[in-house]
């Protein structure tokens, strides 16, 4: 009912219209409730390619053994522009950033990357009041014979 309400807004909803009609209406709806939140201005933290080594896989040997992992990570911050930009608590630190990803891959075994990366976003966006979404890459450089990497990217937000 409350989707009816929603979609009846942009007056389009009609007894025998489709319900993607209904979910086009609704998503439109959500986009621009959103995008009363979020800041005009904002910049990007972003960390590239930091290589580590760790325990991370299903199998045995994975187990056993470290292997190199990349990660990458964007950052959305709330603008800088009005800061003074003369101090480092005045912004992200990328530094920290990378030292927590660190012991976060020192800490213990990590069967799959998803969760690996689930825990650097949610370290990122509980980090600092200024991360408003985070965007994690984490790849695999020497697991499979015929590709670069593999891995898992994902997006998150507050």
């Amino acid at each position: 009912m409350r989707l009816l309400a929603m979609a009846g807004l942009f007056g389009i909803i009609k007894q025998d219209q489709k319900i993607c009609l209904l979910i086009i209406c609704v998503r439109k709806f959500a986009l621009k409730q959103k995008s009363k939140d979020m800041p005009k201005n904002w910049d990007k933290v972003i960390i590239r390619d930091l290589s580590l080594e760790m325990s991370a896989g299903i199998y045995e040997h994975e187990r056993e053994n470290t292997q190199p992992v990349l990660v990458n990570v964007i950052l959305d911050v709330s603008s800088n522009a009005e800061a003074s930009l003369e101090d480092i608590s005045e912004v992200v630190s990328y530094e920290n950033i990378v030292r927590e990803i660190e012991k976060l891959a020192g800490q213990c075994h990590y069967e799959l990357l998803e969760r690996f990366a689930e825990d650097i976003a949610q370290m990122c966006l509980n980090a600092d009041d200024k991360v408003l979404k985070a965007e994690i890459r984490v790849e695999k450089t020497n697991i499979m014979d015929n590709t670069a990497a593999v891995g898992v990217h994902i997006l998150r937000s507050c």
